[in-house]
């Protein structure tokens, strides 16, 4: 008798399957995004990226079926993804704000960290020096350049002389060629 009964509740289970039409896309947002209201403050990153998973699978849903939807289950399915976009911001901003306030706790102790690693070892005075010998070399090939002034004065007076000396010769060879 137990087996007749289980044989036919299989087979009223086979036959609503069957005859269940499918859930529309306004339906699965609704649920993802109650979800999400549910349970998104508890969420850890790895299950947030599981919502965000379901969520574009329905969104490429949506896409395929746009044609067919009626204007009253596109404005379900409009506000259902601002819903789940507004909720998953929110939780984003809250995650957000929880770091930055470990942070802020934090910096005091990064900061001495970060000034013992600069003047280890004589840190500061090592980079007082360098720069102050980064400086005199700067100085030094100024007063080098300034040096050399006179030099590229005389080589530039030189140049300009050849120039001249070749114009003048141009203006022969022409004359010679043209009389």
């Amino acid at each position: 008798m137990k087996n007749l009964w289980f044989i036919g509740f299989c087979i009223c289970l086979l036959l609503s399957s069957c005859s269940s039409a499918p859930m529309p896309v306004s339906e699965k947002m609704r649920i993802i995004a109650d979800n999400i209201e549910r349970n998104g403050e508890l969420c850890t990153p790895a299950q947030l990226e599981r919502y965000d998973l379901q969520y574009n699978n329905l969104l490429a849903e949506l896409e395929q079926n746009y044609e067919n939807m009626t204007p009253e289950e596109l404005k379900l399915v409009t506000k259902e993804i601002a819903r789940y976009t507004g909720l998953r911001t929110r939780y984003t901003i809250e995650g957000a704000t929880e770091e930055v306030k470990t942070l802020i706790e934090l910096l005091p102790s990064m900061a001495e960290g970060f000034v013992e690693g600069f003047e280890a070892k004589g840190g500061m005075e090592n980079i007082q020096q360098k720069f102050k010998n980064m400086l005199d070399e700067s100085v030094s090939a100024s007063e080098q350049l300034k040096s050399q002034e006179g030099n590229f004065q005389r080589l530039q007076q030189g140049f300009e002389e050849m120039m001249e000396d070749a114009e003048e010769a141009s203006e022969k060879i022409d004359s010679i060629f043209n009389n």
